[in-house]
């Protein structure tokens, strides 16, 4: 399965979750150690730009690629804490990740993004034994259309 990740170009080969344990996020506190995914580059790009009000140069795009005999969890949104889309992240959407991060029961789960629920982004939890056939390759530099920065009238 391929997933896909937008970084500044030093933290490209993060193989550790390094942001996620420094800042944590929705679906998991500071101190857990993920490597958060998009299940598209159009998704990665929406995800980055929801976090970003200027986006730095140095992005680059990264194909993330898991082993197709890889647990991936797919949790049905009805199984999901309740205040899982609320703007800022709940402790308890994070409980619930960091619960699942510690249970190493799968490498991944696609977890319904709050910017297109109907679309999925990934956790990949960097702990879990298949995490060392996960292969993570630079594809080439991305730049966002400056239009979508520009003032409409």
């Amino acid at each position: 399965m391929r997933a896909w990740r937008l970084a500044r170009e030093p933290h490209w080969k993060d193989r550790e979750g390094t942001g996620a344990y420094l800042a944590g996020g929705r679906w998991t506190p500071a101190g857990t150690r993920v490597i958060h995914a998009a299940g598209s580059i159009a998704l990665a790009g929406l995800e980055y730009l929801v976090h970003a009000s200027r986006p730095p140069e140095d992005l680059v795009l990264i194909a993330i690629d898991l082993p197709d005999d890889a647990p991936v969890d797919r949790p049905a949104v009805a199984d999901l804490p309740s205040e899982w889309a609320n703007p800022l992240p709940s402790e308890r959407a994070q409980a619930w990740g960091k619960r699942w991060c510690d249970g190493k029961s799968a490498l991944a789960m696609a977890v319904p993004s709050v910017v297109v629920p109907e679309e999925r982004n990934y956790l990949i939890n960097v702990s879990h034994a298949g995490m060392a056939r996960v292969r993570l390759e630079r594809m080439r530099r991305f730049a966002f259309d400056p239009r979508l920065f520009s003032r409409r009238k």
